[in-house]
C-alpha cells in the first residue's frame, strides 16, 4: 500500500508539471508527500525487529532518525531525477556529432577531428543550427578554405567566449584576429573551462610549439571554475581539475571523481510520457543523480577527511599566482602573452590590471565594447547576444558574445597590437 502511494505521487508529480509547468508548492508537496510515505514504511518495517515504543527513549530516537534520513535521501533525490527529466526535455540547447569527450585531466576535451553542431531551440518549432569542426587535436578551427597560410602561429586561451560557442569559427576573434594579422591560430578555447585548462594547456602546447603570441581570456568565473571540485552545470556534477595550497603556493589537482554526465541521452526530440520517465529514472537519472551525486560527495568527504587536497579559497592570490606563471612560461618560450579583459568590471581587477599592463600587454576589451553601446544608444544585450533571425523579428536565444562583438574585439587586439 505505501508503494502505492508512493507511485501515485510521483505519477501526480509528473502530471502536474506536465499541465502547469514547475512551480515550488509541487517540489514541495513531492518531497514532504514522498518523505512521510518512506519513512512510515520503513519505521514499519523496523518496528518490533529492532525497537519497540517501550525501549529506551534514546533507542526510539534512534531507530526513527535512521528511517526519516532515509526518507529524506530517497525524496531528495527522486525530486532531482524528476527535475532532470523536465530540463533534459526543455533542453534549448544541445550539441550534436559527438563532438565532446570526457578527460581524465580536463574534466572533458574535443574529438580529434570532430564535426558536428551546436542545435538551439526556441519555443516548439523554431530551431537552428552552427556547425562545429575540430582539428586533428580536438581543438576548434575553421574549413581548409578560410585557413591563413602562415609560419607564424598564435595561441588563443579561453572559455565558450573563445571557444565562440553558438557562432561560426571564422566570426570568433581567434580566426578574425589571426586574419587581421597573417597569422595561423590555435583555438584552445572550450565551453566551461578556467584557469586549471588553461594552465594545463599552457604547459603542453607550449613544449610542443613555438607560437608568437599567447591570447589569455581574463575573465572573473576563470578563478571560480578552480576552486571548486565540480564544474559548472545546470544539473549533473562536473568534476574539474582544481588548485589547493600547498607549500607556500598553490598545487593543481586532477578531477576528484567520474561522472557519466558525458555521455546522457538526448531527450529533446520525444514526447512526454510517464513511460519514458520511469526510463529516464532507470537510466540518465540513475546515473548522474544517484551515482555521480554520491561520487561527488564521497570527493567532499575524502577532503573534509584530508584524504585529498582541499580547493583553496584564497581567490586574489590564486590569480596572482596563475598569471604570473603565464608570464614566467611565456618569457622561458619566448612568446609575447596578450591578456584579454572581457566580462571582468574594473573596480573587481583594477590591481592586478595595472600589474599585467606594466610587465605584458593587456587589452581592455570592455571599454571598446561600452564605447560602442554608448555611440550607438542600444543596450549591451542588443548589440552583442545572439539573436535568431525571423523575418524582421530578432529571437534572443544565447547571452555569449556574437559576431558583431567578436569582430569589434578583433579590430581592437589587432589595433592595439601594431601600437606596441
Amino acid at each position: 500500500m505505501f508503494l502505492g502511494f508512493i507511485f501515485l505521487t510521483d505519477y501526480g508529480y509528473f502530471k502536474l508539471n506536465l499541465a502547469f509547468g514547475n512551480k515550488v508548492l509541487f517540489d514541495l508537496s513531492f518531497f514532504l508527500l514522498t518523505t512521510i510515505f518512506v519513512f512510515i514504511f520503513f519505521s514499519n518495517l523496523l518496528y518490533k525487529t529492532f525497537f519497540s515504543f517501550a525501549d529506551p527513549a534514546w533507542k526510539v530516537v534512534l531507530c526513527m532518525a535512521l528511517p526519516l534520513a532515509v526518507a529524506m535521501l530517497y525524496s531528495d533525490r527522486m525530486l532531482a531525477i524528476n527535475k532532470f527529466y523536465f530540463y533534459s526535455k526543455n533542453l534549448p540547447k544541445k550539441s550534436s556529432g559527438n563532438l565532446w569527450r570526457p578527460d581524465p585531466v580536463f574534466a572533458h576535451r574535443g574529438v580529434p577531428n570532430a564535426q558536428g553542431s551546436y542545435n538551439y531551440y526556441i519555443g516548439d518549432s523554431i530551431k537552428g543550427s552552427i556547425e562545429v569542426t575540430f582539428d586533428n587535436q580536438g581543438f576548434r578551427t575553421v574549413p581548409d578554405t578560410l585557413k591563413v597560410k602562415s609560419d607564424t602561429t598564435n595561441l588563443f586561451l579561453g572559455c565558450s567566449f573563445t571557444f565562440g560557442d553558438y557562432i561560426l569559427a571564422e566570426e570568433g576573434y581567434p580566426y578574425k584576429t589571426s586574419v587581421l594579422l597573417r597569422h595561423h591560430f590555435v583555438n584552445g578555447g572550450a565551453s566551461a573551462y578556467g584557469i586549471a585548462q588553461m594552465k594545463l594547456l599552457l604547459d603542453s602546447l607550449l613544449s610542443q610549439k613555438k607560437f608568437h603570441y599567447v591570447f589569455i581570456q581574463f575573465s572573473p568565473w576563470h578563478l571560480e571554475r578552480a576552486m571548486k571540485i565540480n564544474g559548472p552545470s545546470f544539473y549533473g556534477y562536473r568534476p574539474f581539475p582544481y588548485f589547493s595550497e600547498h607549500d607556500a603556493g598553490f598545487q593543481l589537482n586532477m578531477p576528484a571523481y567520474k561522472t557519466n554526465l558525458y555521455v546522457s541521452k538526448d531527450w529533446h526530440h520525444s514526447g512526454y510520457s510517464y513511460r519514458e520517465n520511469l526510463y529516464f529514472k532507470i537510466s540518465d537519472g540513475w546515473q548522474i543523480e544517484i551515482q555521480d551525486f554520491f561520487s561527488y560527495n564521497t570527493a567532499r568527504c575524502k577532503i573534509l577527511l584530508g584524504l585529498i587536497p582541499k580547493p583553496t579559497k584564497n581567490r586574489s592570490a590564486l590569480e596572482r599566482y596563475f598569471y604570473s606563471y603565464v608570464l614566467s612560461v611565456c618569457s622561458k618560450n619566448n612568446t609575447i602573452p596578450v591578456f584579454l579583459k572581457l566580462a571582468y568590471p574594473i573596480e573587481e581587477c583594477r590591481d592586478l590590471v595595472e600589474y599585467l599592463d606594466e610587465k605584458s600587454i593587456l587589452i581592455d576589451l570592455d571599454a571598446e565594447l561600452d564605447a560602442e553601446v554608448e555611440k550607438t544608444g542600444k543596450t549591451y544585450d542588443e548589440l552583442f547576444h545572439i539573436y535568431h533571425k525571423l523575418g524582421e523579428t530578432k529571437l534572443y536565444y544565447d547571452a555569449h558574445p556574437n559576431a558583431y562583438a567578436n569582430d569589434i574585439i578583433a579590430k581592437k587586439i589587432y589595433a592595439d597590437l601594431r601600437r606596441n
